[in-house]
């Protein structure tokens, strides 16, 4: 719960738009995409589908060698030449088109309970207050409650209860990885996101407490 919103996560789009139907939840985050489909050919779109700021948007692309400059020129040519046909068809699925609503960062009313955890920005920008910080006595650890919370913000690319094949997925080996420095690195990355991997930003999105749950149950599992 934060200032007065309770998130309520969903494994899949479709289950947050039958949230919606349901009476479950009053509003939704899916991609775009999928709520705009969803919500055409299933909803007979009875609901408005609102684009969200930059920050939260993640782009496409495609990957060439250097040695294809031709084909990517061509592509590139291709590409412009059937824009036409892309707004037709993003029309025909239900796609979003609007302008993109920008978000205000949240106020947390728990802004000091995730402290020791997590680094203000303030602090962010000098790398000693960080690790100062970050290195204040934990409150006592709920593993239950921080693996629940960490499988329903996390898991979905970090795997259930934090495992994972995928090594720079891997958040069990953080403290191997980045020793003294692992508790400022998750203070940064939560505050200002890894945007070009996929990472989105999570400070102002969920609490500070359940940031700093997610953090303690993580510390717990690190391997030695």
């Amino acid at each position: 719960m934060t200032d007065g919103i309770e998130a309520v996560p969903y494994r899949k789009a479709p289950d947050v738009l039958n949230g919606l139907v349901a009476g479950e939840i009053d509003a939704g985050f899916v991609w775009c995409p999928s709520a705009g489909y969803f919500n055409k050919q299933k909803l007979e779109s009875n609901y408005t589908i609102t684009p969200i700021e930059q920050r939260w948007q993640f782009g496409s692309s495609i990957g060439l060698q250097k040695k294809n400059g031709a084909l990517r020129d061509q592509l590139n040519i291709l590409i412009d030449t059937l824009a036409p046909q892309f707004d037709t068809l993003m029309n025909k699925y239900g796609f979003p088109t609007g302008v993109a609503l920008l978000l205000a960062p949240a106020k947390s009313a728990q802004m000091n309970q995730a402290q020791a955890a997590l680094p203000d920005a303030a602090t962010e920008s000098n790398g000693s207050a960080a690790a100062e910080k970050a290195t204040e006595p934990q409150p006592a650890v709920d593993h239950a409650k921080g693996n629940s919370m960490f499988n329903n913000y996390c898991s979905h690319c970090h795997g259930p209860d934090a495992m994972t094949g995928e090594k720079r997925q891997n958040l069990r080996n953080q403290s191997k990885k980045y020793g003294e420095r692992m508790n400022e690195i998750f203070a940064t990355t939560l505050a200002n996101g890894r945007l070009s991997k996929g990472m989105p930003k999570w400070v102002g999105v969920i609490s500070d407490e359940e940031i700093a749950t997610i953090k303690a149950y993580l510390d717990t599992v690190q391997e030695k």
